[in-house]
């Protein structure tokens, strides 16, 4: 036979070997992987629409991995560097992780209910559409992440940092968010029925428009945030930090707002330590530092105020 008819022969070997060496392809994957990948190497590989549920990739590589679609439900993916990969509609339900890098990675319209992703990093993650019910996030970072339209229902994320992170139009109602970083966020249009916020920053936070229906912000800093037509109807704002901040057309029957701070006399601007305010150059600053602005907003007999605190007269009494 010709050198030329073996190499005819075996070219559809040597094109499946060129193939699997691909980095974007399933070769070179450890003997037992799936479903035991722990720390794998999966760099940018395409694993779109994978089975691995119940998989254990613990500390793997998935750096700018394709996992569209893939079904990782019930895996253990913690520890794992997922940074700029690819998880759009992926099923995550009841995945394990742990501290993970989610830096920059696209997990839109992704299935995270019941998740545990705490201490996770997802700054600047698009989690737009996802669904986050349940999930635990406890000290995650979503700085600057986008959950535009997110399900984040009951869901626990004490201490998080939210901070410029684009969050308009999410569901978060019921959700622990104590002491969390919400600063600079847009919450515009978010639904925050009966959220705990207690002693979170709210810090030039958009909250347009949003439910904030019997939500506890007692003790939260909302220094010059914007609550123009937002609903506080049963709020608890007692010793909340209102200076500079927008309430104009807001509703305010029922709230609680007892100790709250509501004049610039009553601060000392500069006790904020948040980083949002303090990155600001002295005019911005300046700017911000006025009394709250109440004008338009409505309230009634159940509505408590500070001690000592006059009720600007453009205020509505609904009786």
């Amino acid at each position: 036979m010709s050198n030329l008819n073996r190499l005819r022969l075996n070219l559809p070997w040597l094109w499946l070997m060129v193939l699997l060496a691909l980095p974007g392809c399933w070769g070179s994957l450890p003997s037992d992987c799936p479903p035991e990948c722990m720390g794998a190497d999966l760099i940018g590989r395409d694993m779109a629409g994978a089975r691995l549920s119940k998989a254990t990739l613990v500390e793997a590589n998935l750096r700018r991995t394709l996992l569209e679609r893939a079904d990782l439900s019930e895996a253990d993916l913690s520890g794992a560097g997922l940074a700029e990969a690819n998880l759009a509609n992926a099923n995550l339900n009841q995945a394990l992780l742990l501290g993970v890098d989610l830096t920059e990675a696209n997990l839109g319209g992704a299935n995270l209910s019941g998740a545990d992703l705490t201490g996770a990093n997802l700054t600047g993650t698009n989690l737009t559409g996802a669904d986050l019910t349940l999930a635990r996030l406890w000290g995650g970072n979503l700085s600057r992440a986008k959950l535009i339209g997110s399900n984040l229902t009951s869901t626990d994320v004490t201490g998080i940092s939210l901070a410029n992170a684009n969050v308009s139009g999410s569901n978060l109602s019921n959700t622990n968010l104590n002491g969390a970083w919400l600063s600079g966020a847009d919450m515009s249009g978010s639904q925050l029925v009966r959220t705990a916020l207690p002693g979170a920053w709210l810090n030039m936070t958009n909250l347009t428009g949003s439910n904030l229906n019997g939500a506890d912000l007692s003790g939260a800093s909302l220094y010059a945030a914007n609550l123009t037509g937002a609903d506080l109807t049963g709020a608890n704002l007692s010793g909340a930090n209102l200076v500079g901040a927008n309430l104009s057309g807001a509703d305010l029957r029922g709230a609680n707002l007892q100790g709250a701070l509501m004049e610039v006399a009553d601060f000392i601007v500069d006790t904020i330590t948040d980083p949002v305010i303090i990155e600001l150059n002295e005019a911005d600053r300046a700017r911000l530092a006025q009394d709250a602005d109440l004008c338009g907003s409505r309230y009634d007999r159940q509505t408590q105020w500070p001690d000592t605190f006059a009720i600007p007269s453009c205020v509505i009494l609904v009786d």
